[in-house]
């Protein structure tokens, strides 16, 4: 057998995962990286014409045709389960419906099956990064600068709208988006395409890049087993299409498996590692028993409503239909549109039947063509058809080897009655819609069930009889901690295997709500992330080697302080320099601000039009993800914080904030004023000049992003001044800006101290805005250096010492528990908006403190760069001794300590604080009435409502607020009394992009965050027309 070269990674399958995993890592040029794909290339007009679809189920080249094991309580029926045997695997064959699911999916899976980190908010960030939105849907939910191009059928057959209208007959509404926390309802099916052209995960990410020298594509190579020595694996077996040569590839880091739900657990087993006794029987040596391989194998059970309709409108062939049927081609080649660009599943919905218990548990997926049995080729005539699925069926099968190695799927359908009973329903709903008013014109009769299929009984049997996979397997190699789990959820390593990784659906350990490609894509994107941040990576000596940025960024390149001087910033993590970085004085700002004054002056960006502003910010975006595990290293190393966090939630949501922003620039409008006849009035926003933009330690680039993203967009030129902690990513940012194709000056980055530079930019005569998150005591400083200069305007969001009210009506003191420690523990508790403040009712308090105190001890601080880490290292030294300090001042001045107090060492080290509780805390105490900045909560108790508001309202800080009450009245009333920028109800410190971000009293004015962002950095201009004559 021939050996060839060493790879770093061989992911093996080029489907949906594995595309998208490759193209991430080999975006790393030090690695060198390997696809094995055993079918072909994907080089066929079937594949990437839409309509194509139909033609693959049962292609003996692109599709793999696996059939079920006869099923027990289906007649002993097998069922056909057609995979993709191409590049792009089964998104190449699909019916390209975008969907994710529900919400509560991915949060079951953290909370039932303990995969922590695959909770809904962990998930979100990477479907966002890979999609491409074309439809303009809601930024919270949808990404638009990632490689996916999500849109609308090109060319919708219009009985789909039928159904729609059908639907909201028989009581559902019409949803106009199935992929944000509501997918109830029916609608029309985002789908991934691109100019009518199918966009699968192969072509959208991996062949853009086939020509990396770091990347090796190959096709009609099958992996026959892994190559394993000492629980190690070395390399993969590969046997070379039709020369049938066989190949031993070598790997250096990992293999990983992304070959689906039947094809990965198959080549675990051939390679000796799945259950004991289902290795033996099929005579293969044991080399790692792991009894869930192959198990926990679940799809969407499906059932078919068809009808035979009376007008040739719906696809199919027929006498009638010749004119679509010879002009498609024509309209597809010059125009994609016509019957070619249909996926044959344009619209469909979810719906609850009545044995739902709260989110739906039906999926339809509707047909403009007919079909009299299960197959899925039209037929002869026209109709239609609706499949109904079942979306969390309890009926779980199992994947195992016969005597020749082969595998064989057993889905043991309706092994629980439960899922029979929901199908029955929702053929009945499904029948509901059809029978509505909108379908009288073109409703025939009924081919299957039929009409003579009407009781439960016999729906019942018909089930039995006709229902099937709708192809969306998943779970054999699921994730987790207990006896079944395969792989481990925070690196998708395989247990007890080194150098091996499962990454494709078979990890999930329950089916979503939906259809699986988006899943397994943001799977794909998750993954990379993973291994590309895995500890092992990034260990303190690779932050040695790591090249700590020294120098500001003024008018577009590296600027070094005229006085030569310099600062250090320090890793809390080791108390080691990372750099010593150049200190900005008055000159240097003098320097900045003549350069961002130019820029403003000429015109080049501020009357620059918004198409021009809004693509180099999408761009910035773009670049910002692509540079995501560096900015997030850089961000970790400099102040202490999860790595995981960096590049999940800092990384993320910045690149997200200009993306936002970009989108936003030519949706404000300005105004037309009423005047008297012969007259108008215009009032317009114009960009405010030069703004400076002083930024806090604690979130470097996310507060960046904020208030620079719709500075620039607005046409400003900005001034950036991060803290000295945490200076780096705000210089990288600028760099980044530079190559998205920012003019030189419009955006400045000064390093310094905040006592020289932040003073020099607060009296500086030229500078028009001035922008700030930090301390109220510095914040009230700029606030005199205005009228000490020019009368800037100054912006301010301060300190905070937000209050989290617990009612005893709180249904779900556990959930309460749970965010009242992330609320204090997020981020060391180095958050201006973190609920320092508990008030408890009375009567729950000593249960609701000691649910608390469990949840505050699964918050370990941990190195910051351990992607298992929630909680890192203080900002610095001297911080935590302030934290500490405020701690025993708290005791000493009565306060009880309930946990916590202490710091603690990680790798000699110990700038770490455990998550403290303080109990019988009072008002006149410090740690009551002072900013702590730390993970340090205090307690208080109430009796009365109004007490409660009373003592969350008498402070000085009003920045934000949580109330938990399962009264909606009470809530509603409290949340109206409480003095706060934002009031989170049954949650704690909601934000999101499009909400404005803020606070009252001494935590400041002005809003970061929303369209609300604009008001900071532009000025009303009104402008007066007086007609001749008039």
């Amino acid at each position: 057998m021939k050996e060839t070269n060493q790879y770093d990674y061989i992911v093996i399958g080029g489907g949906s995962s594995g595309s998208v995993l490759a193209a991430r890592l080999s975006e790393r040029k030090d690695l060198k990286v390997c696809l094995i794909e055993a079918g072909s290339r994907d080089d066929t007009p079937r594949i990437h014409t839409p309509s194509g679809t139909i033609t693959l189920y049962k292609s003996k080249k692109f599709s793999w045709n696996f059939y079920s094991a006869p099923q027990t309580h289906l007649g002993g029926r097998q069922l056909h389960v057609p995979r993709g045997k191409a590049l792009g695997g089964s998104s190449s064959m699909n019916s390209m419906i975008y969907i994710r699911g529900l919400p509560s999916d991915y949060d079951r899976w953290r909370d039932e099956a303990g995969c922590e980190g695959w909770g809904w908010d962990d998930v979100l960030p990477w479907f966002k990064r890979s999609e491409n939105n074309q439809l303009m849907q809601n930024p919270a939910f949808h990404g638009f600068n990632g490689e996916l191009d999500v849109t609308a059928p090109r060319d919708a057959n219009p009985i789909s709208s039928v159904f729609i209208n059908a639907g909201r007959g028989a009581g559902l509404p019409e949803n106009r988006d199935f992929n944000d926390a509501n997918i109830n309802g029916v609608g029309i099916y985002n789908v991934t395409q691109k100019d009518g052209r199918r966009l699968s995960s192969y072509r959208a990410f991996l062949h853009p890049h086939l020509g990396r020298s770091n990347l090796h594509v190959m096709t009609d190579c099958e992996v026959q087993d892994l190559i394993i020595s000492d629980n190690m694996v070395k390399g993969v077996r590969v046997r070379m299409g039709e020369s049938q040569e066989q190949l031993s590839l070598m790997v250096k880091k990992d293999v990983i498996l992304c070959a689906g739900t039947i094809s990965s657990p198959h080549i675990l087993m051939k390679s000796g590692i799945g259950s004991r006794d289902a290795l033996t029987k099929a005579g293969v040596q044991v080399v790692l028993e792991l009894p869930g391989v192959g198990k926990n194998l679940q799809d969407h059970l499906d059932g078919l409503v068809t009808v035979r309709s009376k007008s040739p409108l719906t696809l199919g062939f027929s006498l009638n239909a010749w004119q679509p049927l010879l002009t498609s081609p024509v309209k597809y080649l010059f125009r994609k549109k016509g019957w070619l660009t249909t996926n044959y599943v344009e619209a469909g919905g979810f719906a609850c039947t009545p044995l739902s218990q709260s989110d739906p548990d039906i999926q339809f997926h509707f047909v403009p063509g007919y079909r009299s049995h299960r197959g899925r080729l039209f037929e002869w005539g026209h109709g239609y058809a609706v499949h109904v699925c079942v979306l969390r069926p309890k009926s779980k099968g199992a994947l195992t080897l016969d005597a020749d190695g082969k595998v064989v799927i057993d889905f043991n359908f309706l092994s629980d009655k439960a899922d029979a009973d929901v199908l029955v329903e929702g053929i009945k709903y499904a029948r509901r819609i059809l029978a509505q008013d909108a379908f009288a014109p073109y409703r025939g009769k009924e081919m299957l069930p039929g009409d003579h299929v009407r009781t439960d009984a016999e729906l019942q049997q018909h089930v039995r009889d006709f229902c099937a996979t709708v192809f969306h397997p998943v779970g054999t190699c699921k994730m987790g901690h207990d006896a079944l789990s395969v792989v481990d959820p925070g690196t998708l390593k395989v247990h007890g295997m080194q150098n091996l990784r499962v990454a494709d659906v078979s990890i999930m350990p329950n089916l979503i709500s939906g259809n699986t490609n988006a899943p397994a894509i943001m799977i794909g994107e998750r993954a990379a992330s993973m291994i590309l941040n895995d500890s092992a990576a990034l260990q303190p000596q690779i932050i040695k080697e790591k090249h700590f940025i020294s120098h500001s960024f003024i008018d577009g390149k590296p600027y070094t302080a005229l006085s030569g001087q310099v600062f250090k910033t320090v890793n809390p993590a080791t108390n080691k320099v990372l750099a010593e970085v150049t200190a900005c004085q008055a000159e240097d700002i003098d320097v900045a601000v003549a350069s961002a004054r130019k820029a403003f002056a000429s015109g080049i960006w501020s009357s620059a039009s918004t198409q021009q502003r809004k693509a180099v910010l999408q761009r910035l975006s773009c670049l910002i993800l692509q540079h995501r595990e560096e900015l997030a290293l850089l961000e970790s190393a400099s102040m202490g914080k999860p790595v995981n966090d960096a590049l999940n939630i800092d990384v993320a949501g910045a690149a997200g904030v200009f993306t936002w922003y970009a989108e936003s620039i030519d949706k404000l409008y300005d105004e037309v004023a009423p005047t008297p006849c012969g007259s108008l009035a215009t009032i317009t926003r114009e960009p405010i000049g030069v703004v400076a933009a002083i930024v806090p330690w604690n979130f470097p680039l996310d507060i960046a992003s904020w208030k620079l993203a719709p500075a620039l967009a607005a046409g400003n030129s900005v001034i950036l001044k991060p803290s000295e902690n945490s200076p780096f990513t705000a210089i990288r940012l600028a760099e980044l800006a530079n190559e998205a194709g920012l003019p030189a000056g419009v955006l400045n980055v000064v390093t310094g101290l905040g006592t020289e530079t932040g003073t020099a930019l607060g009296l500086h005569d030229d500078i028009d805005v001035i922008t700030f998150t930090g301390s109220t005591a510095v914040g009230k400083a700029f606030m005199q250096y205005s009228a000490q200069s020019n009368l800037k305007q100054v912006w301010l969001e301060c300190g905070g010492k937000s209050a989290n009210l617990i009612f005893s009506d709180c249904k779900d003191l556990d959930l309460a528990a749970e965010k009242a420690a992330f609320g204090i523990c997020f981020n060391q508790g180095e958050v201006c908006s973190a609920n320092s403040r508990l008030l408890v009712e009375r009567c729950i308090y000593n249960l609701f403190i000691e649910k608390l105190t469990e949840k505050l001890a699964e918050w370990k601080p941990g190195n910051p760069l351990d992607p298992q880490t929630r909680m890192g290292a203080m900002v610095s030294s001297a911080h935590k001794d302030k934290v500490l300090a405020f701690i025993t001042c708290a005791q000493q001045e009565g306060a009880q300590l309930l946990t916590g107090g202490q710091e603690t060492q990680i790798d000699g080290v110990g700038n770490y604080v455990l998550p403290t509780l303080l109990g019988s805390v009072s008002e006149n105490m410090s740690v009551w009435k002072d900013e702590v900045f730390g993970p340090v909560l205090a307690v208080s108790v109430f009796d009365e409502e109004e007490e409660a508001i009373n003592l969350a309202n008498n402070h000085i800080y009003a920045l934000a607020a949580s109330v938990w009450s399962d009264d909606l009245n009470r809530a509603h009333r409290v949340a109206r009394r409480l003095n706060a920028g934002t009031v989170s109800v049954n949650t704690v410190d909601a934000l999101g992009v499009s909400v404005p971000f803020g606070g009252n009293k001494q935590s400041g004015f002005g809003r970061d965050l929303s369209l609300h962002a604009f008001d900071k950095f532009t000025q009303l201009k009104t402008t007066w027309f007086q007609f001749s004559g008039s």
